[in-house]
């Protein structure tokens, strides 16, 4: 199952993989907006190979790693498949954590069409972090989708291009926002950082 893909890729894969997605999809990368971009294609993907609940829980070294081995094995009243997101924004799970993903990548390896698929989302890890042996079991049992950090300009391009298809929606959907902002390409950066992640181990229900 071992697979690394970029973004455009991903694309591919996901158009070409229908409702046959893989057990598990590790993200990693350092750009917010890339990172968001791939999560979100996945999630549509899910929800339209029948993955009805999503559940989301941000880990760290500190948090209960059990709290995400009792979400796997948890079984819906409605027999509803579902998408259990693990985010880990320090890249750093710890030895309870590391051991966790270590099983969920062993687990997914043995079930190619679970009920349950999993996506791990990770900051950019460095080559210490890639080698260690939970990060070597999630790049072999599912597909990494890898996102390269990229220059300004082309970032800026991307986002450009994201406001406007963004707009295009609204207005289809008959919306608008006189209080949006309105993107300037040459403004200077804003100290905004990554998107706000609940506290480290506490689940939460997302909504599609």
């Amino acid at each position: 199952m071992a697979q690394a893909l970029d973004a455009d890729r991903l694309a591919d894969h996901l158009q070409r993989a229908g409702q046959r997605l893989a057990p598990l999809y590790t993200v990693s990368g350092d750009e917010p907006l890339l990172v968001t971009e791939a999560i979100d294609a996945l999630r549509a993907a899910a929800r339209a190979a029948g993955y009805t609940d999503r559940t989301s829980m941000v880990m760290d070294a500190r948090s209960d790693w059990s709290a995400v081995a009792a979400a796997t094995q948890s079984v819906s009243l409605f027999g509803d498949r579902r998408v259990l997101e693990i985010k880990l924004p320090t890249g750093k799970p710890g030895k309870t954590g590391g051991d966790t993903l270590t099983r969920l990548a062993d687990q997914a390896a043995r079930q190619p069409d679970p009920d349950t698929l999993i996506l791990v989302a990770l900051p950019r890890l460095d080559k210490a972090t890639r080698d260690a042996k939970w990060a070597q079991a999630l790049a072999q049992a599912g597909i990494m989708v890898d996102l390269p950090t990229i220059e300004r300009s082309r970032l800026l391009r991307r986002l450009t291009a994201a406001d406007v298809r963004t707009a295009a929606e609204a207005a289809a959907r008959g919306e608008s926002d006189p209080d949006a902002p309105v993107f300037d390409p040459n403004a200077a950066p804003s100290d905004t950082g990554p998107e706000t992640w609940q506290t480290p181990g506490s689940p939460g229900t997302g909504s599609w």
